[in-house]
């Protein structure tokens, strides 16, 4: 888990020029838990939608055969673009 953390290290230090850019800052954010499985991870994503005014959750599953950086970059893309 540490190169994970690493790599998320890296991707915030690299998009904070983009960050210190922006005129504003979205206050809704995304929760992002992992869990390990049997064969794998369940990944869960919890936010709030405004317009609905309900918490939304949504869950992935990574199966150890997967390449799990790639996946977690499908997943975050994934979530980000349907908000």
């Amino acid at each position: 888990m540490k190169w994970l953390k690493r790599k998320l290290n890296q991707y915030i230090k690299n998009d904070a020029d983009i960050v210190a850019e922006s005129n504003s800052i979205r206050s809704d954010g995304v929760a992002f838990f992992i869990y390990k499985a049997n064969g794998g991870f369940v990944i869960e994503l919890r936010s709030y939608d405004k317009k609905a005014d309900r918490n939304v959750n949504s869950l992935h599953i990574i199966g150890d055969d997967e390449d799990f950086a790639a996946r977690i970059g499908q997943i975050v893309y994934y979530e980000m673009i349907r908000y």
